[in-house]
């Protein structure tokens, strides 16, 4: 049962969303043989598959028939996500769906379509963020094409959106979204500092550099969910705006602090969006957990996709009950 117009209305748009993106992609070597393809993009293209034969053999990634076929886009982004926070709750609206179960956003071929969503739900007093997707997973179920949404300029960037996406073909548990994505997370860092190793992109000093203000970042993240999360336990409707904005604004100088960068000082200035905070926290909040799962089985990748296969609802659950733990340095995490 879909539910009424509205979901039929969905199912629509994206089913004939992923069909355009099959019928109008071309298989890569017919691309690279095009005399009118730049350069760039032929090297490009030439790139990934060896970055997917190196997830094939190396990282023991399932490649099978997927990104063997490219296509141009006409918009900035793929997929454009509607994530949402009902009003005077601090947790992410789901949406359930066939075989993905339920998650917490929804997603749309079309940014009118998508902020026509986001307009609805505000309208309920929601908090909305909507978020431009460059790649996504059909789950293996399809064969995904590259993209011109894919990050072409950076290979080490390529290498992990693609090892990310691939990941969801080893494990994926439906109606776990942040177990999903912390796995997937997981697996593609540790396979781009395989890459970057491989490739003589960087020395381990740079990649330790930028592993720790990542983790720095998503520590901060981390600080500022938590302190909301206590103020919205309360008694009451939330936090008020002011508090909320006190909380945003302690984070911010944190971060300038760490000299994080301006993209990350940038995030926590208004204007302020819980939506966007939580889908961030979807995406990072567990990946601690997992790279110490991966350390424990001595770094084996094949191991820890069996083991975190292995694990129950229970185990899942006690896996991710310690993501809220101190991320990377102690100042980066330490409470608001």
């Amino acid at each position: 049962g879909l539910g009424g117009c509205a979901s039929l209305s969905f199912y629509g748009q994206a089913v004939s969303g992923q069909w355009a993106l099959l019928a109008k992609s071309r298989p890569v070597a017919e691309v690279q043989a095009d005399a009118t393809t730049p350069d760039a993009l032929v090297q490009g293209l030439a790139e990934a598959q060896q970055i997917l034969r190196f997830a094939e053999n190396t990282l023991a990634l399932p490649v099978g028939h997927r990104y063997q076929r490219y296509l141009a886009l006409d918009r900035e982004a793929v997929v454009f996500n509607v994530f949402s926070v009902p009003p005077g709750t601090f947790a992410l609206k789901t949406w359930c769906f066939p075989i993905a179960g339920c998650v917490p956003y929804r997603g749309y071929f079309s940014r009118e379509d998508a902020r026509a969503e986001g307009d609805r739900l505000r309208a309920q007093g929601h908090d909305v963020y909507l978020g431009a997707a460059g790649a996504y997973s059909t789950l293996g179920w399809l064969p995904d094409p590259l993209l011109s949404t894919f990050p072409w300029e950076d290979s080490a960037a390529l290498a992990e959106i693609l090892f990310h996406e691939l990941a969801h073909s080893v494990l994926y548990v439906p109606g776990e979204a942040a177990f999903n994505e912390a796995f997937a997370t997981a697996v593609g860092r540790a396979g781009r500092e395989r890459w970057v190793a491989t490739q003589g992109l960087a020395t381990a000093e740079a990649q330790g550099a930028r592993s720790a203000q990542r983790a720095c970042f998503a520590g901060v993240v981390s600080a500022l969910r938590v302190a909301l999360a206590e103020r919205f336990a309360g008694p009451g409707p939330g936090p008020s705006k002011t508090v909320q904005a006190a909380l945003w604004g302690a984070a911010r100088d944190r971060a300038e602090a760490l000299a994080l960068g301006p993209g990350a000082v940038a995030y926590f200035s208004p204007p302020h969006s819980l939506a966007r905070l939580l889908a961030t926290s979807t995406y990072e909040q567990a990946v601690p957990a997992f790279e110490a799962a991966l350390a424990a089985e001595g770094g084996d990748l094949p191991a820890f996709y069996a083991a975190m296969a292995a694990l129950d609802p229970g185990q899942r659950q006690a896996l991710m009950a310690t993501a809220g733990e101190p991320v990377g340095a102690e100042a980066c995490a330490a409470p608001l």
